[in-house]
């Protein structure tokens, strides 16, 4: 069955992603030149339309003229995953505890992208799926950054342990600071839900559980700002070490 992606660099990203469009929908007016000489490039047919069709197609006015039909989502296989990221130099895994704000999820997914994470585990259950929304917020990093589903987080995280993972759990009642763990191993980084956190079993697995200092009047991240503010201070210690190169 055929997704939707909607949005000029999700749908640029998508042309260079695994899941490439069957068919890209542009507007007839002025359709994007760079996407016009990707899809050619790549081989993939365009068509030209007016805007009340992609209108309707995209569900949305906000598809800046441009949309896309891919196969549906495949997430990752996790062990597969978890090998590949271990053969790495610095293997980085973010693990999101419940997230079901499409635009948090993209948002991190597009952080975790920028960041170099080698995977994002999720539930399959009360946690967002992979929507157009999510695509268009990551700017098409769900074409960079595999994907992994499970059904219980503290079994994965167990799992992840026993292959040398050690685990830093976001959460205001820390007793540390986000900039004071060693990020030096292969490292997992939990992000849990706004409004409830990170689920009691998973905050009790993670080897860390650590703090953002907010001594301003307000006193929460929401999960996207979190998951970058964890994520920079990592791949910043690694770079200090000479583990990364930006």
């Amino acid at each position: 069955m055929a997704q939707i992606v909607y949005g000029r660099l999700p749908v640029l990203n998508a042309l260079e992603g695994t899941r490439k469009p069957t068919v890209v929908y542009l507007l007839k007016e002025s359709p994007d030149q760079r996407i016009v000489k990707r899809c050619r490039e790549v081989h993939v047919r365009f068509i030209l339309a007016e805007k009340a069709a992609l209108d309707r197609m995209a569900g949305t006015r906000k598809h800046q003229g441009a949309l896309a039909e891919v196969e549906d989502f495949n997430y990752a296989d996790l062990q597969e995953e978890t090998e590949k990221a271990l053969r790495g130099k610095a293997p980085l895994v973010l693990m999101l505890d419940g997230l079901d704000d499409p635009v948090n999820f993209g948002s991190a997914l597009r952080a975790s992208a920028a960041f170099g994470v080698d995977f994002v585990i999720v539930r399959k259950d009360r946690q967002v799926g992979i929507t157009p929304t999510v695509v268009k917020v990551s700017t098409g990093a769900t074409e960079m950054v595999p994907v992994v589903q499970v059904t219980n987080l503290a079994t994965t995280l167990d799992y992840l342990k026993k292959k040398g993972f050690w685990s830093v759990a976001a959460a205001g009642g820390g007793d540390t600071y986000y900039d004071e763990i060693d990020y030096s191993y292969p490292t997992v980084i939990i992000i849990g839900n706004e409004g409830f956190g990170i689920t009691d079993k998973v905050l009790k697995s993670a080897d860390f559980v650590a703090k953002i200092p907010m001594p301003g009047r307000v006193t929460s991240l929401n999960a996207a700002v979190a998951t970058a503010v964890f994520l920079a201070a990592c791949i910043e210690q690694r770079r200090k070490k000479g583990l990364v190169q930006a």
